[in-house]
């Protein structure tokens, strides 16, 4: 996970005042959970289909430790960032993750 996401939704946060229910869905789901940062005005985070990870794993890791993942075959090559980082993005066409969205959108 690319921290500057997590330290930019922290960001954010702090401008918040009350409560905050954080949802992150799919690489959200680690965004959101490096991004409380101690923030006592997060009283709960919600995962929707997303990476939940423990302190310290990465989405690419948790996506590689069960049989059966398909991410890793359908990222596309990495984009290289100016500060050193790497962007990955699924491949849109052909991902077993997306044909279902793509379908209810032609039909829709």
């Amino acid at each position: 996970m690319n921290l500057s996401d997590a330290n930019y939704v922290a960001s954010v946060l702090q401008d918040i005042e009350g409560s905050i229910v954080l949802v992150g869905h799919s690489y959200g789901g680690a965004v959101v959970t490096n991004a409380v940062k101690d923030n006592e005005n997060v009283k709960a985070l919600v995962y929707i289909a997303a990476f939940a990870p423990d302190a310290g794993e990465t989405a690419v890791e948790l996506s590689g430790r069960y049989p059966g993942s398909t991410l890793g075959p359908t990222l596309a090559p990495p984009v290289d960032l100016p500060d050193g980082g790497k962007d990955l993005y699924i491949q849109q066409l052909g991902a077993p993750q997306t044909q279902g969205t793509s379908a209810q959108c032609q039909q829709g």
